[in-house]
């Protein structure tokens, strides 16, 4: 009879996989099997590597051309979810988290991060490449704690993760806080701890100065410059004008005010899980260093820890001199990890008796990770419903002024130029969902339509509808008397040739 036996180690991954899978698809499997295409991801074939490299996300140019240009949710979806375990896995094992409930309960609160909502929703095309990011970076922090030289491989983690997008770079400063704090908590010597810190921030400050000079050297070589625009990094570095103070202070403060409002359904619940668990966390806190007996600079240490995790968290918001875009928020996550650290510090020194608080305390928890979870969920399906909704009010408003495009006198496809006035998000038929209202604030959840902007619409009958249409730009006609003079879309006059070009009239302004 043959027997296989899987030590806890294994399972433990096992069990990781399978839960960051089977969650992953119950939040964003309506993704995952559609093509709900807009806002950015409406090019389906991923090859403006020119933009990437002024964004200075060098990397993304030999990943792109590994997984194929085309934009497909299933292979990204599964892709992600890939490293996203991976990346989980890693944690699990520089945490050794014990109990397999809390250990679900990360996994869950992990792979419905509002952050891969929106970038499933609207950027899916950059979902595994973000993923990616988030392994190599954790990746570089496992390397510099498993192997004496590791941090030759940390850095070099570090530095291809930024490469591919910067802001999961702050994954690597909060996985390595949260070892400080294990550390401590588990006694190690004040000096043992200041020289792991050094170790961990000489590796990732290594790994950015080398993404830097790679980036200098890339761009310089291929003779593209780097982006000025609002997403772009020409101006890193440049804090002229700007209150370093204030900076500092709101970075600081950022994540505090993102866990008071998260983003996600039933607010007032995942709020009022966030303030019993902070409670936890001060419970925990007290009777750690209280029972544990921390020495006095341990105690110290600990405080700094703590201090500097919002700001570790969020250090893209300052290098970004305050940019809150929704995509960047995803390290957010590790700060759930705070509450499983100081558990599993604490329930090794209960004893027997204290078996029932040990078990109030994991449901507690664990039962806390459920509802966030859910809520996320919830969230995220919401969030695709609606993308769902905007593709095909789309294609019926587009097939509509196609139609009516096709019955101009004289109009002969991929010949005639066309050109498009206006936004359809601002024609008299578009219209808020009510049901929605929660989701407009956020990255590419603003619109109605997805082709959003004017220059989408040519994204959007290339790539989607495959039309010839002729299209010209918007910015020559815009100002013209007898453009200004016609009614929008769906006026039976908002469809006119105008000096042998159809103008389509979608909305005033």
């Amino acid at each position: 009879m043959i027997t296989f036996s899987i030590d806890k180690k294994k399972s433990s991954y096992i069990l990781i996989f399978l839960t960051t899978f089977l969650v992953g698809f119950w939040a964003h499997g309506y993704r995952y099997f559609n093509s709900l295409y807009s806002h950015d991801s409406l090019d389906i074939s991923q090859g403006d590597f020119a933009w990437q490299i002024s964004l200075g996300r060098f990397m993304q140019v030999p990943y792109i051309h590994f997984r194929g240009q085309l934009t497909s949710p299933m292979v990204i979806g599964v892709l992600s979810l890939l490293f996203l375990g991976c990346a989980l896995c890693i944690v699990q094992d520089l945490l050794s988290v014990a109990h397999m409930p809390l250990v679900m309960g990360v996994c869950a609160l992990f792979v419905t991060q509002p952050a891969l909502t929106f970038s499933n929703a609207s950027f899916i095309n950059w979902s595994d490449i973000y993923m990616l990011a988030l392994l190599l970076n954790v990746m570089g922090i496992w390397a510099t704690h498993r192997y004496k030289y590791g941090f030759l491989v940390g850095w070099i983690g570090i530095m291809l993760g930024t490469a591919l997008y910067q802001a999961y770079m702050c994954s690597a400063i909060a996985l390595a806080l949260l070892l400080l704090m294990r550390d401590i908590l588990g006694g190690t010597k004040s000096s043992t701890v200041i020289k792991s810190a050094v170790r961990d921030m000489a590796v990732v400050l290594c790994g950015l100065v080398t993404y830097a000079v790679s980036n200098k050297i890339v761009q310089t070589v291929t003779g593209i410059s780097s982006s000025d625009g609002y997403n772009g990094i020409a101006s890193v570095g440049d804090y002229s004008g700007i209150s370093i103070p204030k900076l500092l202070l709101d970075t600081f403060l950022y994540p505090f005010h993102f866990f008071s409002r998260p983003d996600t359904a039933h607010r007032s619940w995942v709020f009022a899980a966030h303030i019993l668990l902070a409670l936890v966390v001060i419970a925990l806190l007290i009777y750690s260093i209280g029972k544990k007996q921390l020495t006095v600079p341990n105690q110290g240490l600990l405080t700094l820890v703590l201090l500097f995790f919002p700001l570790g968290i969020n250090a893209v918001y300052f290098i970004s001199k305050g940019m809150a875009h929704d995509l960047m928020r995803f390290s957010y996550v590790f700060s759930y990890l705070i509450i499983v650290v100081l558990f599993e510090s604490v329930q090794k020194t209960l004893g027997g008796g204290d078996l029932r608080t040990k078990r109030i305390l994991q449901g507690t928890i664990a039962t806390s990770f459920a509802l966030i979870s859910f809520c996320n969920i919830i969230f995220s399906n919401g969030a695709y419903l609606k993308k769902d909704m905007e593709y095909t009010a789309t294609l019926s408003t587009m097939t509509r002024i196609l139609d009516r495009v096709e019955q101009v006198e004289g109009y002969i496809p991929q010949e005639t130029p066309v050109v498009f006035v206006g936004t359809l998000d601002e024609t008299p038929i578009s219209k808020d969902r009510q049901a929605f209202g929660d989701y407009y604030p956020y990255a590419g959840m603003l619109y109605h339509y997805s082709a959003t902007y004017n220059s989408t619409l040519n994204e959007y009958l290339i790539s989607i509808l495959g039309y010839p249409a002729n299209l010209q730009s918007e910015s020559d006609w815009v100002d013209r008397p007898e453009v200004q003079a016609m009614p929008a879309f769906p006026d039976k006059n908002s469809v006119q040739m105008i000096d042998g070009t159809v103008v389509v009239k979608l909305s005033d302004g």
